[in-house]
């Protein structure tokens, strides 16, 4: 069970970046639909789960190199995952120069450059360092959002909720899988893998309901960061500090499975990553989250059926790689 919560905060590290934690994602998504956003927001977490037992699955079956090749077996789904990782740690950096300059008044460039520096200098580190800040990390942010629920003042492009989670649910997950690769050790046992995809799936759905209730009635397309227009002024820092962790543990995610992904130097890519945020930091917030994740969300849906397809092929014959019961 240890192994099991180790990797579900991961996950859950990687999942709850600068659109959930902001409330950006809940608003343009779910709350659109009114109470049947709720609804929405359970499809999205039931396939979260059964899609990240899926991939532990499929990774235990067939093993690192063979689950790739079968993911990547078309070059355009290679480029959508790199391409997604690199849109995913520019959009953080992105948050947290707006965060600072709703809140403060500070320049956008200034919140950019601050938290790009400190995401590379984690980088540098290289993957013993990403896990460990994502451990820690995480439960802290889990429970600044919790507590946001108590601490509060008081034009959809989707046709229905239900195609709105399985595009929210897509984008989501096109990292996922090399996430999960990196700790298929730590999950190889069946309770462990049942445990952390039901774990990760309750977590994100408790935490998406808290702020669908929150932010009802807040404009996301008038405010960047809707859950500091909501927090009181005596939670405003914590939550600030909030909403950085969890870009920074997004944002290290993807800039590091992008280095697992590409074979140049790793200096190289942390240099383009540094350059790119910076220049990517000209898109507003909102704008990225309704429409460039609804891209990515819509060419995602492949992975999300691909997976599928690979889990109930692998019971049409033995196992290679047997999961322990």
């Amino acid at each position: 069970m240890k192994n099991a919560i180790s990797a579900s905060m991961v996950l859950i590290g990687t999942f709850i970046g600068a659109g959930f934690a902001s409330g950006q994602e809940i608003i343009q998504y779910f709350g659109i639909f009114g109470n049947y956003g709720i609804a929405g927001i359970f499809i999205s977490c039931i396939l979260l789960s059964v899609f990240t037992y899926c991939t532990i699955d499929n990774v235990c079956f067939l093993g690192e190199k063979e689950y790739i090749n079968r993911l990547c077996r078309y070059k355009w789904v290679s480029f959508l995952i790199k391409g997604y990782m690199i849109l995913i740690f520019g959009t953080m950096i992105t948050a947290f120069g707006e965060s600072l300059n709703q809140l403060f008044g500070l320049p956008k460039i200034f919140g950019v450059f601050f938290i790009n520096l400190a995401t590379i200098i984690i980088l540098c580190f290289g993957s013993t360092a990403v896990l460990k800040f994502n451990s820690i990390v995480t439960p802290l942010i889990i429970l600044g959002i919790l507590l946001s629920l108590f601490s509060n003042n008081t034009v959809s492009v989707f046709n229905n909720f239900c195609t709105s989670a399985i595009v929210y649910t897509s984008y989501n997950v096109i990292t996922l899988p090399f996430v999960i690769i990196g700790m298929k050790d730590i999950v190889d046992k069946k309770r462990n893998s049942i445990a952390c995809s039901a774990i990760f799936g309750s977590v994100i759905f408790i935490l998406a309901l808290c702020l669908f209730l929150l932010l009802g009635e807040v404009d996301g397309e008038i405010i960047q960061i809707p859950l500091l227009s909501v927090v009181s002024d005596n939670y405003i820092y914590v939550m600030v500090i909030i909403l950085a962790l969890s870009m920074l543990t997004t944002a290290v995610s993807n800039g590091y499975g992008l280095m697992n992904m590409v074979t140049l130097p790793r200096k190289f890519i942390i240099a383009f990553l540094f350059v790119f945020a910076l220049v990517f930091s000209s898109f507003r917030f909102n704008f990225i989250v309704k429409y460039l994740y609804m891209i990515f969300g819509y060419m995602g849906i492949y992975i999300l059926a691909n997976n599928f397809w690979v889990f109930v092929k692998n019971r049409e014959k033995p196992r290679k790689i047997e999961i322990n019961n």
